[in-house]
């Protein structure tokens, strides 16, 4: 009887145990899913950013085009000396 006691606590304990780490791994779990998520949000951050750089430079051209186009506008409508 006493060994089958012992063997009822020593199995109750490993459940306790096994409870323990069963919480800790959904906390770690959650944890992770948490930085997954994060971690996707910047993503699409940073992809936004990439986009909005290159809508910038591409705007930049664009002006610097324009100017060069002025420039020679002008110069083509001074009287030649």
């Amino acid at each position: 009887l006493a060994n089958t006691e012992a063997r009822a606590e020593e199995a109750e304990s490993k459940y306790q145990k096994l409870d323990e780490s069963i919480k800790e791994l959904q906390d770690t779990l959650e944890k992770l899913s948490s930085v997954v998520t994060h971690l996707r949000d910047s993503d699409l951050q940073l992809e936004h950013a990439f986009t909005a750089v290159d809508a910038s430079i591409e705007k930049q051209n664009l002006l610097y085009s324009t100017v060069s186009d002025m420039e020679d506008v002008i110069k083509d409508l001074n009287p030649k000396s």
